[in-house]
């Protein structure tokens, strides 16, 4: 019988932290193979060529149901070793839900909250004891936020998923890991913020930065990363101070 392969799979790896996962498992950890899903086919390509280990590239619209049957079909066929899951793929819209259309709500919905719990149904079965899960969640997961209540709502779900998740599965020795930063200097900053409804990119973070704390978290088998000194210290705030207080400060600061 062949030897399974030892795989690691990376959503969101066309830009950003997905793409920074990607350089840093490739350079960290031996992978047989790397499975790299985003939209952009030619984006994955540009970083196939950057890694050591062989990657395959899986152009998925992670918001298409199909897509997800798609890797479920690939997994059943190849019965693989998923040591690594890391689900960075996600989207933002900021400003006044009035101002959004349906489309940009539910895609929201779709990709930050129903892709993350339907690929990892899908891969867990595929995850070893020793294996890690990391999911992308937000400082975002711990407040009510004016101006980006979808976006804020949908890691919340993440967060409070991957948390309890990491507690069902850790005596199958399967580690989860919440990733919580505040502003990461990407493409997505952009994307989400075209008209400026957000204007002050306090303790911003560099993906390299956030991708290192987060596999450092994840091997030491932590619930929870959160990068830099400042942003813990948000974070403990923000779990502390009623909402209403939380939501006033933003108004301010934004």
């Amino acid at each position: 019988m062949a030897e399974r392969k030892q795989i690691a799979i990376i959503t969101g790896a066309s830009s950003g932290i997905g793409r920074e996962f990607a350089r840093q498992s490739d350079a960290r950890y031996r992978i047989d193979e790397i499975w790299l899903i985003a939209r952009r086919a030619e984006r994955l390509r540009e970083l196939a060529m950057e890694l050591d280990a062989p990657a395959r590239m899986l152009p998925f619209d992670l918001t298409d149901p199909a897509s997800i049957d798609s890797l479920a079909g690939m997994l059943e066929k190849e019965r693989p070793i998923v040591g690594m899951f890391i689900n960075a793929a996600g989207v933002g819209v900021f400003g006044r839900t009035i101002d959004m259309t349906r489309a940009e709500v539910d895609n929201m919905i779709a990709l930050n909250v129903a892709a993350t719990a339907d690929l990892t149904h899908v891969i867990l079965p595929y995850i070893p004891v020793g294996g890690r899960i990391i999911l992308m969640s937000s400082i975002a997961a711990y407040m009510p936020i004016p101006g980006g209540n979808v976006y804020a709502a949908t890691k919340a779900f993440v967060q409070s998923y991957a948390v309890a998740l990491g507690h069902e599965l850790k005596d199958d020795g399967i580690t989860v890991t919440a990733v919580s930063p505040f502003w990461v200097d990407t493409e997505f900053l952009g994307i989400a913020n075209p008209d400026g409804y957000i204007k002050n990119f306090m303790l911003m973070k560099k993906p390299e930065q956030v991708v290192k704390t987060a596999l450092d978290d994840s091997e030491r088998r932590r619930a929870v990363s959160v990068c830099g000194a400042a942003v813990k210290c948000l974070r403990s705030l923000m779990l502390c101070l009623p909402d209403k207080l939380l939501m006033s400060i933003w108004d301010k600061i934004k």
